[in-house]
């Protein structure tokens, strides 16, 4: 018998580089695995077999666990509500979480250090976890890891528009002070509703411009003016 410890998820060929023999010629077989050389996690394994006359036969691959544990997960954001539809990956247990950010992985490696992700919306997070810890307890526990969301766009646009609330309030401030620094006063403003009233002149028929002259014709001549001389 050849097996080994799973290196890479669903890898089909796996690494099968411990050993396992029973040189008796019988056609079921007790095989004792070496401990001291097995981890916590998924094993594969082949069996070959040879009989008198020397013909050899290979099984498929199979696969066995060594101290491996059912681990109930919670994923929550960073208000602390639950995720729903984030994949938790630990080792190569994976789930995806219901409405309640909950899922349940099986066969997980009980370990004092496994690495696994949180997936959610195509953005991974990495993550650590004591399952040697979870397997130690008395009780079943859970373990919950936190990721960041993105906002709801809802959110996203209240905070542009209070972006650019800000930038025109600015901008007002600046165009006063600008204004201020010329010597320009505003101007009166008008009603909440009302538009500004517009002041217009219109030229009076009986007023005369000051630049027209209207001539005036001279005093007639008294012809006896020159007879009194």
């Amino acid at each position: 018998m050849q097996y080994g410890p799973e290196v890479e998820c669903g890898k089909d060929r796996p690494n099968y580089f411990l050993t396992a023999t029973d040189p008796a010629l019988a056609t079921n077989h007790q095989l004792s695995l070496n401990k001291e050389l097995l981890t916590s996690g998924q094993y594969h394994f082949i069996v070959k077999s040879t009989d008198s006359g020397g013909n050899t036969a290979l099984s498929t691959d199979a696969s066995f666990s060594v101290n491996t544990i059912e681990v109930k997960a919670k994923v929550i954001n960073q208000e602390d509500k639950s995720v729903k539809g984030a994949k938790v990956t630990l080792g190569c247990s994976s789930g995806t979480t219901d409405q309640n950010g909950q899922t349940t992985l099986k066969n997980v490696p009980a370990l004092k250090k496994i690495e696994g992700t949180v997936e959610h919306k195509g953005k991974k997070t990495t993550i650590m976890a004591d399952t040697a810890a979870l397997a130690a307890a008395s009780t079943p526990g859970q373990l919950t890891f936190r990721i960041k969301t993105s906002k709801s766009p809802l959110l996203a646009v209240a905070a542009v528009l209070g972006a650019l609330s800000l930038i025109l309030l600015s901008t007002g401030y600046i165009i006063r002070r600008h204004n201020m620094g010329l010597g320009l006063k505003p101007g009166p403003r008008a009603a909440a509703g009302e538009a500004p009233a517009e002041k217009i002149i219109s030229p009076s028929s009986s007023q005369t411009p000051s630049s027209v002259i209207t001539p005036t014709a001279p005093p007639p001549v008294d012809p006896t003016d020159k007879l009194k001389k």
